[in-house]
């Protein structure tokens, strides 16, 4: 593999804060939502960023196949679990008592709480955001350059999940410095 040039290494930054930034209401509520459904009792887990073990697992699954392919694979099988859940989790709900406008609202937070790969951001989920952008690696790189991309890519992004309440008192772009 070619080495990479900090102008390359400053894009991938670039693209894993931006993409970050865009997604950090939903994911900041899958957050606090896990919280909310544990009650009064705090973990590490309610304390810890919002997906940081998906994309643990995500950087995993890159390293280990070395295929792009595979890991947009991964990553649809990712966003079919979390609806599997999702489902599993309205069904069992829906047999609980509750009023009509109360029931829908618990739902609907309870569900945007679950999310990672499927939290949205206008039309996009998470994991579309983050395949369109893999995808443009891929598409302008050899195989293995693409996968060395991509795992940067990906350990930027968690990065980026663990200062997720940072992101705007320090961009990643210095105004007038190095990055331009």
């Amino acid at each position: 593999m070619k080495k990479l040039s900090p102008q390359e290494i400053d894009e991938l930054v670039r693209e894993a804060e931006s993409i970050i930034s865009r997604f950090k209401t939903a994911l900041i509520a899958s957050q606090s939502g896990r919280a909310e459904r544990r009650g009064s009792q705090t973990s590490d887990e309610d304390q810890s960023p919002p997906g940081k073990t998906q994309m643990s697992n995500a950087i995993d699954a890159v390293q280990q196949t070395r295929s792009i392919p595979m890991f947009i694979n991964w990553v649809r099988y990712q966003m079919a679990r979390e609806e599997e859940n999702l489902r599993k989790s309205s069904s069992h709900k829906k047999g609980q008592s509750k009023s009509g406008k109360e029931l829908v609202s618990q739902e609907e937070k309870s569900e945007e709480a679950q999310r990672f790969w499927t939290a949205r951001s206008g039309s996009d989920t998470f994991a579309e955001a983050l395949a369109k952008a893999v995808q443009k690696i891929q598409s302008t790189n050899d195989r293995e350059t693409s996968v060395e991309k991509v795992i940067l890519f990906l350990g930027f992004m968690r990065r980026a999940l663990v200062a997720i309440n940072h992101l705007d008192a320090i961009p990643a772009q210095l105004k007038g410095g190095e990055g331009r």
